[in-house]
C-alpha cells in the first residue's frame, strides 16, 4: 500500500481528567471522546502499532489515533484506566519519574505497576526531572546545566529516568514528549539517540518516518470533544461536519461516564 493511500493517523494529547480547567478534560467528557472514536469506527492503536506504522511496517485499516497522556496524573489509574478498559482502549503515560510517589497529584509506584498490569498502558519518557521551569527557557541543555546541577545534565536525567523505569518493572521506554512541546535541535539530536519516538504538541497528522511527531491537543473541555469532533470528520470524509456535530452533542448515556 503507498504511503497517500494510509488512512489517516492522529496522536491525541491528555493531560489529566478530573474538574474541568486549561488542561484538564472532565470525565464526562473523555468518555465522550472514546465513544465518538468507537462511533466513527477510529481505530485506536497501541504504541507498538503506532512504532511499526511510523516504521511503515504497519497498515492501518482505518482512520486511527493514539491517544498519549502527559505528565503522569494519579487520574490516569483513578479515572482514565476504567474509562479506557470500558472501551477496550489503550493508552500512553509519559512519566515525570521524579514526581512519581512524591507529588500527591501524581501516580504513586503502586499505581504505575497496576496500570502496567492490565495491559491497556504503555509508558513514556517527560523527563526525570526537567519539566518544571522548563517552559521558561524552552531548552532542555540550558535547564540541565544551569537550573538543576552541573552533574545532572540532559544526558543524567535520561540515566535517572532509566533507573525509575527499571525499578517500576517498565522497559525502558522508547517514546519521549517534550515539556510544553519546545525542543531545540541540540534537544532533539540527544534525545533521539535515546529514543526512536519523538513527541511534540505541534498540530498534524502523523505520518511514517517523521522524526518530531505531531499530536493534537483534546486535553481540556474548552477544546476536548468539539475539536474531536472536527478531527474525526476531517479523517473520514464521511457526512457534512454539522451532521456529526449535531450527533456527538447529544447527552453521553449516563453509564458511559459514571459508576466506572
Amino acid at each position: 500500500m503507498s504511503l497517500r493511500a494510509l488512512p489517516l493517523v492522529a496522536v491525541l494529547m491528555f493531560h489529566a481528567i478530573g474538574n474541568p480547567g486549561p488542561y484538564t478534560l472532565s470525565q464526562r467528557a473523555f468518555a465522550a471522546c472514546l465513544s465518538t472514536l468507537r462511533t466513527e469506527q477510529v481505530d485506536v492503536l497501541t504504541l507498538g502499532q503506532f512504532q511499526r506504522y511510523m516504521r511503515g511496517r504497519f497498515d492501518p485499516r482505518r482512520p486511527s489515533v493514539l491517544l498519549t497522556f502527559d505528565d503522569g496524573s494519579r487520574s490516569d489509574y483513578t479515572v482514565a484506566t476504567p474509562i479506557l478498559r470500558r472501551f477496550h482502549d489503550h493508552a500512553v503515560a509519559f512519566l515525570i519519574g521524579h514526581r512519581i510517589g512524591r507529588d500527591p497529584s501524581s501516580l504513586t509506584p503502586f499505581e504505575v505497576r497496576e496500570m502496567a498490569k492490565t495491559g491497556l498502558w504503555d509508558f513514556g519518557s517527560h523527563t526525570y526531572n526537567l519539566h518544571s521551569g522548563y517552559g521558561e527557557h524552552q531548552n532542555l541543555h540550558y535547564y540541565a546545566l544551569h537550573h538543576i546541577s552541573a552533574r545532572r545534565t540532559l544526558s543524567g536525567d535520561i540515566a535517572h529516568q532509566y533507573a525509575t523505569f527499571r525499578r517500576l518493572g517498565l522497559p525502558r521506554p522508547e517514546a519521549f514528549a517534550f515539556p510544553f512541546g519546545f525542543y531545540t535541535r541540540q534537544d532533539f539530536r540527544q534525545l533521539h539517540r535515546h529514543f526512536p519516538l519523538l513527541f511534540t504538541s505541534q498540530s498534524g497528522y502523523a505520518r511514517p518516518g517523521q522524526s518530531a511527531i505531531p499530536r493534537f491537543n483534546i486535553g481540556s473541555d474548552f477544546a476536548g470533544v468539539p475539536r474531536l469532533v472536527d478531527l474525526v470528520a476531517a479523517m473520514l470524509h464521511t457526512r457534512p461536519l454539522a451532521v456529526l456535530r449535531h450527533e456527538r452533542a447529544a447527552a453521553l448515556p449516563a453509564h458511559l461516564a459514571h459508576g466506572v
